[in-house]
Order: structure tokens, then C-alpha cells, then sequence
């Protein structure tokens, strides 16, 4: 007989909103006891989606990466910052974009009608991870910025990615150095801790915000992301966060604190 019951403290919520990279995997490896709570969670017929800063990653890439780690969900379920920059261009009437980024990214722009070009007639600039960047990739950007006044839309700020090597700089490292150059801050930062893509959500998805829990590893992003969407958010000590002891001066609390993703069960 099926014995796991969720806690008290989180029958309320009918969504889970699961950030990925330190939360699900680790670089490509998976975290067991992540995937053995998404199994219950599965079982018990509870809706979860997963929500990811990296840009890399198509939803079509990431749904294939979760199957092999044996989670099979629609892409759907899945909103990962190039989805989320795509949909947000599109929606804005942006058909003309000059990209930093890799495949994922490129591929959700494609997909909604966006072409990349590296003429001055390039509505935005559009900079997300990309591990082949190149110094005159950066220079054009900073061009374009400087000389055009384009829109400058960043997929995610996050300074580094966790990696099984150890950490690497990530999306937020290259517009630093993009604003440093051109002398503009972005216009607009889809990824979290920015709140468009919980409210992405909660609006396909039609959930109130007191139904829906957030859970991630990293303070500064997955943690304070729900705090400006107004939701509950929960601490998973497997990724970048190792530890974590609340102190009052902190600005950033999460609801609860979690040693893994199986601690939601009694």
C-alpha cells in the first residue's frame, strides 16, 4: 500500500513551482532524492511545473533531459528563461533581435517568429549564457546599445552556474561586462529574481498565488523571484545553498527550509 502523505504545512498548495539546476540535477546528473520525491508527488496526482534561469536550454532540451533522469512531463510544465525572453518579445511585437546566447535560446526564438540579425535594424539585444562567447560578440552589442539606443532584455542575471566542475560564470557575468562597455543597464531582466516568469505561470495555469509554493537552492534568485511574485518559497539544500540559518537581518527569508526535496513528506 502507497503510505507517503504530504505535511501538514503543504497540503495547502496545489503547485509546486521547482527550480532545476541544484534543485532537480546537478549539471547532468540528478539528484536521487529529488527525482524520488517527484515520483510521489506523481503518484499523489500533484500539479508541479519547473522553472529554470538557464538559458541554454530549449523546453523541448530540457523535458528530454528530465525524461532520461526519469521524469517524463510535458514541455508545458516547463518554462525556462529562453521560453519566457521568447514569448516576452513576441507579446511586445519584437520581430528583430541581436542574440548572445546558446542553441536553447536561439531555438525558442526561432520558434515564436523572432529573427536574429547583426544589422542596425535590430530591435533589441538579447544576452543569455553562451560558452562560445567571443570578444566581438560583446563589442557589437555594446555598439548597438550605445549607438542605436536598442532595447537591452537579459535572459537572467545570475553570476555563475553550478556545474560539476564547481562554479562557472554564467549569464549574469557576460551583461557585466556588457554594461560596463555600453553604459546601459538592461531594460528588462526576464529571469528570476525578476517576477515574469511566476507570473507567466500563474496566468496559464490560472492558480492564485496562495495556492503555490516556489522551491529553490539560491537565495537571491528562486528565493527572492518569489517573494516579488508575492508566493510562498521554500530552501532546498542541495545545490548552491549548503546551509542556511536564519538571521534577522536578512532581507530575503524563505517560508520554509529543507534539507532535500523529500523532507515535503511526512
Amino acid at each position: 500500500m502507497y503510505t507517503r502523505r504530504i505535511k501538514r504545512e503543504f497540503q495547502k498548495y496545489t503547485m509546486f513551482i521547482l527550480d532545476c539546476d541544484g534543485v532537480i540535477w546537478k549539471s547532468n546528473e540528478p539528484i536521487v532524492s529529488a527525482i524520488k520525491a517527484l515520483r510521489i508527488l506523481e503518484k499523489m496526482g500533484k500539479n508541479f511545473v519547473f522553472l529554470t534561469n538557464n538559458s541554454s536550454l530549449s523546453r523541448d532540451t530540457c523535458s528530454k533531459k528530465l525524461a532520461r533522469m526519469g521524469i517524463k512531463v510535458p514541455t508545458t510544465k516547463i518554462f525556462t528563461s529562453s521560453y519566457s525572453t521568447a514569448i516576452y518579445l513576441k507579446n511586445k511585437g519584437i520581430k528583430k533581435v541581436f542574440t548572445i546566447g546558446e542553441e536553447g535560446l536561439l531555438k525558442e526564438l526561432r520558434r515564436a517568429g523572432i529573427i536574429t540579425t547583426y544589422d542596425s535594424s535590430t530591435q533589441a539585444v538579447v544576452v543569455g549564457i553562451d560558452r562560445d562567447i567571443d570578444y566581438w560578440k560583446i563589442a557589437h552589442a555594446c555598439r548597438l546599445l550605445k549607438e542605436n539606443n536598442t532595447l537591452f532584455i537579459v535572459t537572467n542575471t545570475d553570476a555563475t552556474i553550478p556545474t560539476s566542475y564547481g562554479e562557472i560564470p554564467g549569464a549574469g557575468s557576460i551583461v557585466s561586462c556588457i554594461i560596463t562597455c555600453s553604459g546601459r543597464k538592461p531594460n528588462v531582466n526576464i529571469g528570476k529574481p525578476s517576477p515574469l516568469m511566476f507570473r507567466q505561470i500563474l496566468k496559464e495555469y490560472n492558480v492564485s498565488s496562495d495556492e503555490v509554493l516556489v522551491i529553490g537552492d539560491r537565495l537571491e534568485t528562486d528565493i527572492l523571484g518569489a517573494v516579488n511574485a508575492g508566493l510562498d518559497s521554500a530552501l532546498v539544500l542541495t545545490g548552491v545553498t549548503r546551509s542556511y540559518t536564519p538571521d534577522s537581518e536578512d532581507n530575503v527569508k524563505p517560508r520554509y527550509v529543507l534539507k532535500s526535496l523529500m523532507e515535503l513528506f511526512a
